[in-house]
C-alpha cells in the first residue's frame, strides 16, 4: 500500500490538533513527491524521444471527474465542499486523456492544501 494510502488511513483516525497537522503535512507532501518523480519521469521520456502522446477520442467529462474523484474523500474528511462540475465541457474530445488526468489531479492536489486544522473551520 502506497504511503499516501497509509497517511489517509492513520488521518480517519481520532487525532489529537499537533498529530493531525502533521499527518496533513506529511499526506501533502508525499503527493507532491509523488506528481515532481512523475513529472521528472515525463520530462526524462520526452527527452530521450521515448515520450508518448496520444491523439485520441476520450470521454472529457469522465476523464475530469475520474482525476478528481481520488481527492474527494480528502476534502470530505476535512469538511470542505466538493464539487466537479463538467456540464459546460465537451464530453468526446480527441488528445491524451493520461496527460489531461494528470495535469486536473495535479490541479486538485494543490486545490485542497490545508495550511492548518483551524483553516477548515474557518
Amino acid at each position: 500500500m502506497p504511503v499516501c494510502s497509509y497517511l489517509e488511513l492513520a488521518l480517519n483516525g481520532p487525532l489529537d490538533d499537533d498529530t493531525f497537522e502533521n499527518l496533513t503535512r506529511s499526506h501533502m507532501a508525499s503527493k507532491s513527491l509523488l506528481f515532481t518523480i512523475n513529472d521528472l519521469l515525463d520530462l526524462t521520456r520526452l527527452e530521450s524521444g521515448h515520450e508518448n502522446s496520444f491523439n485520441e477520442p476520450f470521454d472529457l467529462q469522465a476523464t475530469i471527474a475520474d482525476a478528481a474523484r481520488m481527492y474527494q474523500s480528502e476534502a470530505v474528511r476535512r469538511g470542505l465542499k466538493f464539487l466537479v462540475d463538467t456540464t459546460t465541457s465537451p464530453e468526446m474530445v480527441w488528445g491524451d486523456s493520461k496527460k489531461i488526468r494528470t495535469v486536473v489531479a495535479n490541479l486538485t492536489a494543490n486545490a485542497g492544501t490545508p495550511s492548518s486544522r483551524a483553516a477548515k473551520a474557518s
